[in-house]
């Protein structure tokens, strides 16, 4: 699987396009320029990182009873620089697999995000329905779901500042069955980090 990020412009948000297609490849996000309030740009550190190819058994590892083959962890850094201080939350735009994200015939991608840092303070994250919503849990770490956002929170309330870092964590996961495959195979999903501000 290979998943790249395009930038694309939307009005008041930035936007990171991410396109992850075949054999179990991953990769990372370009600039994306925000139009609006603050002006904002967001990059995600690595251009492409690179699974290899693996088979069934290489997947399985000690667990042959696995219902679900993890492809392994990867790290990103996302960056938000803005002109002025912004309130500000990020979506991942993906379709859903329950919880998480679609990967492939029947795979998922759990997406979260940890270390979060606002103005180079740390900042707590929680998932919301939108931007300017106090999560109900805010913690070090927050996993994106469908349909919500994750906001940095300073001080009890939505974060405000002209910048904002943090780790993403990408987990693709193919069920065991579809794993048995005949020849190489190719997987594929579509999703968009964003980036909303007011």
């Amino acid at each position: 699987m290979k998943i790249r990020f395009h930038p694309v412009r939307a009005l008041g948000n930035a936007v990171a396009q991410l396109t992850a297609a075949a054999l179990l490849a991953m990769g990372a996000c370009t600039a994306a320029q925000a139009q609006g309030p603050g002006e904002c740009q967001m990059t995600v550190n690595e251009s492409s990182v690179d699974y290899g190819t693996f088979t069934r058994y290489q997947l399985q590892g000690d667990n042959a009873q696995a219902a679900t083959l993890s492809l392994g962890k990867r790290q990103l850094t996302l960056n938000v620089n803005c002109r002025m201080p912004v309130t500000m939350a990020v979506a991942f735009r993906s379709g859903a697999n329950g919880a998480d994200y679609s990967f492939g015939n029947g795979g998922s991608v759990t997406v979260r995000m940890a270390n979060a840092q606002v103005d180079g303070r740390p900042a707590m994250i929680g998932s919301a329905a939108g931007m300017g919503m106090l999560p109900a849990s805010p913690a070090a770490v927050a996993q994106f779901a469908p349909g919500q956002v994750i906001v940095p929170v300073v001080d009890g309330r939505p974060a405000k500042g002209t910048s904002f870092s943090a780790q993403v964590e990408v987990d693709p996961r193919v069920p065991a069955a579809n794993a048995k495959v005949a020849g190489r195979t190719s997987l594929e999903t579509n999703g968009t980090f964003q980036l909303i501000t007011q």
